[in-house]
């Protein structure tokens, strides 16, 4: 009864969701510009627009932002541009929900409610600029933790394979999710490696055991190096954002501020909320740590280093890198990720 409850309210936010933005996609900023490039790409080549096919040339490369370039194709190709943009929006929004569930549900599925604070969440600045790739991103993001978590229960191939795609299919969405979800699942297993190492276990033998983990982690990497070594832009990194701002913003959960003057509360209210949330259950797993079976104990211990360290990537990226911008922002709301 309580899992149908919890569902039943995750659904209902979905609902709301699409209500909202089918009917007409909601104004963001940089929507335009990328429905403009997915139309180049859908109609470039076509005999009506010789105009396009002598000014721009598309170079297929492994590139962070292709997989919702290609979806925005085929929507505008299926349906009308207006339509493709809202139904990316409720991806953008859905998407990450729905994968944040599926996590949860590895872990817990009592608790898999913690879900609902992903939509505040996914209400942040990137979407209302329209930076569809980072938002559609975070969802890839959650589902590559959610494939991690189920491929430690019973290792394979198959699961194996299942998380290696997923790792590739955040890196074609936005690079963001992909640093996450990679140091995210690389500190978690290290550290629960490490932990299994201190009880007198051999490095032979606990490597052996984490060896689906490991090819399937060392299979995105040649498709990431290949970006890099195709990449024509800028290596310049620019730090414009101080320490001390880059705390307040984040203590403030400043990514949710879109609305100034209406909504500047929601974001402070919401991470004290997850923070504290947060400082609470990290404090009852160490002092209930003894307590706990040597597995439970090893997970929830690597899941507290991930959360941190996803906060020490968050403070060290570059404002600016590689052409890029927004850097700090887009990698702003995943600590909270972890904490929710």
């Amino acid at each position: 009864m309580q899992r149908w409850l919890y569902r039943s309210i995750l659904l209902g936010l979905m609902l709301l969701v699409v209500i909202l933005i089918a009917p007409h996609a909601l104004v963001t900023n940089d929507g335009p510009v990328h429905l403009a490039f997915s139309s180049l790409m859908a109609t470039m080549h076509q005999p009506g627009h010789p105009l396009q096919e002598r000014a721009y040339s598309i170079s297929l490369r492994p590139n962070p932002n292709l997989a919702v370039y290609f979806l925005l194709d085929a929507l505008i190709r299926a349906t009308s541009p207006g339509i493709a943009e809202s139904i990316l929006q409720i991806l953008s929004i859905i998407g990450p929900i729905a994968a944040c569930y599926f996590a949860l549900l590895m872990i817990n599925p009592k608790n898999v409610w913690l879900a609902v604070f992903i939509l505040p969440l996914s209400l942040n600045q990137m979407f209302f600029l329209g930076l569809y790739n980072h938002c559609i991103s975070t969802a890839a993001f959650f589902l590559t933790i959610g494939c991690y978590l189920w491929m430690i229960k019973a290792p394979s191939v198959r699961r194996a394979v299942a998380l290696s795609g997923a790792l590739v299919l955040t890196f074609l969405c936005h690079a963001s999710g992909f640093i996450m979800a990679f140091a995210g699942i690389g500190v978690m297993s290290g550290t629960s490696f490490v932990l299994a190492l201190l009880r007198g276990r051999g490095v032979r033998s606990g490597l052996w055991e984490q060896r689906y983990l490991l090819a399937a982690m060392l299979g995105p990497l040649p498709i990431v190096f290949l970006f890099l070594a195709s990449a024509t832009k800028g290596n310049s990194a620019q730090y414009g954002v101080s320490v001390l701002s880059r705390l307040k913003q984040f203590g403030t959960l400043n990514e949710l501020a879109v609305n100034l003057e209406r909504d500047v509360y929601i974001g402070e209210a919401l991470s004290v909320i997850l923070l504290v949330a947060f400082a609470v259950g990290a404090a009852r797993i160490i002092m209930n740590r003894r307590e706990m079976a040597p597995l439970v104990r090893d997970q929830a211990i690597a899941t507290l280093a991930a959360a941190l360290a996803s906060g020490i990537i968050m403070m060290a990226f570059p404002d600016n890198m590689g052409g890029g911008w927004t850097h700090f922002r887009r990698f702003e709301i995943f600590p909270f990720f972890g904490e929710s």
